[in-house]
């Protein structure tokens, strides 16, 4: 398995490789309740994010999870790594912004638009995708 360094020093910064199913119980502690397709930030070990696509009866669904200890820049690639996961899908790709203040701001940039009245994101394959700065 390949895991891809976020900085040339070892263990400066965690390596990103994608999910396993295992990750997910390692991470939230419960195995993962839909098939997904997803990417982890791991450092020495420990999990510190995960994010990529979960699909929920043919609904698929963009998510993201981080430990505060990652900085804005390793989420930064983290969500261009999700979003070639986003990008290889045919059809609308759903999101929920969660509690981060910056999360409508991010997903906006990523390309998402809201959903009228209701807490639901959507990205199409046909929308622009600006790409995030660290």
């Amino acid at each position: 398995m390949t895991v891809i360094p976020f900085k040339k020093e070892a263990g400066a910064r965690p390596g990103l490789r994608p999910a396993r199913a295992s990750d997910f119980q390692k991470f939230y502690g419960k195995n993962a309740p839909h098939t997904a397709r997803a990417w982890v930030a791991e450092r020495d070990g420990e999990i510190l994010g995960i994010g990529g696509v979960y699909f929920d009866r043919g609904k698929a669904t963009a998510f993201s999870e981080f430990s505060p200890e990652m900085s804005k820049r390793d989420r930064v690639v983290g969500a261009r790594k999700i979003m070639e996961i986003v990008r290889g899908i045919e059809g609308p790709v759903y999101a929920l912004p969660g509690e981060y203040k910056s999360a409508p701001v991010v997903l906006r940039k990523l390309g998402f638009e809201p959903i009228e009245d209701s807490d639901y994101w959507y990205w199409r394959p046909e929308a622009e995708v600006v790409v995030l700065y660290g």
